[in-house]
């Protein structure tokens, strides 16, 4: 049994979260002896002193009890009493969708009897194994993931989490690790977008997307290729702002927005400058669609007598912009909602098939669409 001697992480903390993971799973149970110091020393291949260090850690943390002249065993209080208490780790604070989702997950949790615990990755991957890691120590009783980032990505999370741990993941895809998920439809709300803009009469189309690229991002972008294709237009490749959002206003507060600098939008400048300039822009989300607003609005550019303009996500903002902006809309209170009832069904029921839940979007139009035709 090897270990990652190349990981940041220390062994010992490794040896634990092995064996914290035996006892989640059931692979080690109530009164179970654990070998020796030595020979599990010679097992893992690490120093005598190294696995000390980790079967202290679980001692203390009150999964092992040491018996003088007998041994190590697993504890009783490590066994048979799953917490109540659920994690939820969520990127952003601030972003109103997230803000919607943690509340119909609290909704849930509370009518059963749990408790939330909220833990916040700021949307950096570490942060986010960190948390992980502390709700499995803390033994939650379940945790509800909103990914930070791309489902490559997420080799160091799924090492932590036991197979049989209850895990749902909202929003996105989380690749090579099995999990029920909560997403939006977004392949059908971003084709219906298109589709309205094509009813409209435009023909000319483009899609402005992100350099990060999750699976909800990609299936959005395929939604929009898919309305193109069936009305027999040709998609153009998804134009990017250039580089990563950033954030303005008070990041702890609940006004605050992701923003893009005008500076990102050099690429579909191009586009518009060019002979094939489009009529109609589709954004893979609201907060891109924003930024396009005050950027078309600072060149001279009319929306939406120049340009049509549709986001996606239907941000409170966005009925309040100079132009109300027209939007796909998504149910994020019943994602979180049905994200803790599909966590609490697998607590209960851990050896049922996975469930993906894809709850239906609303396109929501405004005034930012002209119609051509």
């Amino acid at each position: 049994m090897n270990f990652d001697t190349y990981s940041p992480e220390h062994l010992y903390k490794q040896i634990a979260d092995r064996f914290r993971n035996d006892i989640l799973i059931g692979k080690l149970k109530l009164n179970d002896k654990i070998p020796t110091e030595l020979e599990l020393a010679e097992s893992y291949a690490v120093s005598r002193g190294t696995v000390r260090k980790a079967l202290d850690r679980l001692v203390q943390e009150g999964l092992f009890t040491r018996i003088k002249g007998k041994g190590t065993f697993v504890s009783g209080t490590a066994v048979g009493s799953r917490s109540t208490q659920i994690g939820v780790v969520v990127p952003w604070l601030h972003d109103h969708l997230i803000s919607e989702m943690v509340r119909g997950v609290e909704n849930r949790l509370r009518e059963e009897g749990y408790t939330l615990l909220l833990g916040h990755s700021e949307g950096d991957l570490d942060i986010e194994a960190d948390q992980v890691r502390r709700f499995l120590d803390s033994r939650a009783g379940g945790i509800i993931l909103f990914p930070a980032g791309n489902g490559e990505e997420y080799a160091p999370v799924n090492a932590l989490l036991p197979d049989q741990f209850p895990l749902v993941v909202l929003d996105r895809r989380l690749f090579g690790k099995e999990s029920d998920l909560v997403l939006c439809d977004n392949r059908k709300g971003a084709e219906d977008a298109v589709s309205a803009l094509i009813e409209a009469g435009h023909r000319s189309i483009a899609c402005v997307s992100t350099p990060t690229r999750p699976s909800s991002i990609v299936d959005r972008i395929r939604g929009y290729e898919t309305a193109m294709r069936k009305n027999g237009l040709i998609p153009l490749a998804a134009v990017e702002a250039d580089v990563e959002t950033e954030i303005a206003g008070d990041t702890a507060s609940d006004s605050a927005i992701f923003r893009f600098s005008h500076s990102d939008f050099h690429e579909l400048q191009r586009l518009l400058d060019s002979p094939l300039a489009p009529t109609a822009l589709f954004c893979i989300n609201d907060y891109l669609a924003f930024s396009l607003l005050e950027y078309l609005t600072a060149r001279g550019i009319s929306i939406p007598d120049d340009i049509s303009i549709i986001g996606f996500d239907d941000h409170p903002f966005s009925a309040h912009t100079v132009v109300k902006l027209s939007s796909v809309a998504q149910d994020a209170r019943s994602a979180g909602y049905r994200a803790a009832s599909l966590l609490l069904d697998r607590i209960e029921n851990p050896n049922r098939k996975f469930v993906v839940e894809q709850l239906p979007a609303r396109l929501v139009v405004r005034d930012s669409i002209r119609r051509l035709s």
